[in-house]
C-alpha cells in the first residue's frame, strides 16, 4: 500500500544501522524520511526546518538527551506534532510522563514492521 510522498517524518535514533534500515523500508511505503543520529542535531532540525514534519519517530535510550526529554523540547516547539517513542524499556515510563512529553504512541523494541506502520498510519489520522 503506498502512502502519500507529502508525508515528511523525521526519525531519530543514534545507532545509525537502525535508522538506515527503517529509513529504507518506510520510503518504500511512500514517506518521506529524514533521519538524525543525535536528539541535539534532530533539535536543530526542528529549529530551522522550513517544511513541515507529519511525524516524530524518537528512540527513548540515546546519548546527550534521552528520547523523553527530547520529546518535551519537541513538544514546547511544536505542540501539534505527533511523536512515537521507541524503546526497550516502556514499562519503566509512566501514562502521565508520556502525556507530558508529548508522547502520543510507544512502541517496544523488537517490533515488528507491522507494527510501526500501524502506528504511524494511527497517529497520521489523529
Amino acid at each position: 500500500m503506498a502512502e502519500d510522498k507529502n508525508i515528511r517524518i523525521l526519525l531519530i535514533d543514534d545507532e545509525l544501522p537502525v535508522v538506515e534500515a527503517l529509513q529504507k523500508f518506510l520510503e518504500n511505503l511512500g514517506y518521506h524520511i529524514d533521519i538524525q543520529t543525535s536528539s541535539s542535531s534532530a533539535l536543530s532540525a526542528l529549529e530551522t526546518d522550513t517544511c513541515t514534519y507529519n511525524l516524530v519517530i524518537s528512540d527513548l535510550t540515546m546519548p546527550e538527551i534521552d528520547g523523553i526529554t527530547l520529546a518535551e523540547r519537541i513538544h514546547s516547539m511544536k505542540p501539534d506534532l505527533p511523536i512515537l517513542l521507541m524503546t526497550g524499556y516502556g514499562n519503566q515510563i509512566t501514562e502521565n510522563r508520556l502525556v507530558q512529553a508529548g508522547i502520543k504512541k510507544v512502541i517496544a523494541k523488537p517490533f515488528r514492521l507491522r507494527e510501526i506502520t500501524d502506528s504511524i498510519r494511527s497517529l497520521l489520522m489523529e
